[in-house]
């Protein structure tokens, strides 16, 4: 059987749920994909966060370098003015990391 490489992109219903015919809460597998990576940052950052030290391990060091890396990008491209701005990006940044692995 021929697959075309789009089939990857076609939105399917996993668990379909309305609501007096009127709201739509059904389950898709785009849906399911995002609370998948939601789910798995929110674990990777609790449990980093559980294991900060003063002297860094291994993990700890990488994601301090991507926090620079994201402060620094901020401040070149914004200034200091957009880094309130810093979680929103640093969240994002790890929300399409996790999506694209």
């Amino acid at each position: 059987m021929l697959y075309s490489p789009l089939d990857q992109f076609d939105v399917v219903c996993l668990l379909p749920l309305k609501i007096f015919n009127v709201l739509d809460l059904s389950m898709t597998n785009l849906s399911f994909t995002t609370m998948v990576a939601i789910f798995t940052l929110f674990v990777f950052f609790k449990y980093n966060i559980k294991l900060l030290k003063l002297t860094p391990s291994n993990y700890q060091m990488v994601f301090e370098m991507i926090f620079m890396f994201i402060y620094r990008l901020l401040l070149q491209q914004i200034g200091k003015k957009g880094l309130i701005y810093l979680p929103l990006f640093f969240s994002i940044f790890f929300y399409i990391l996790v999506l694209n692995l």
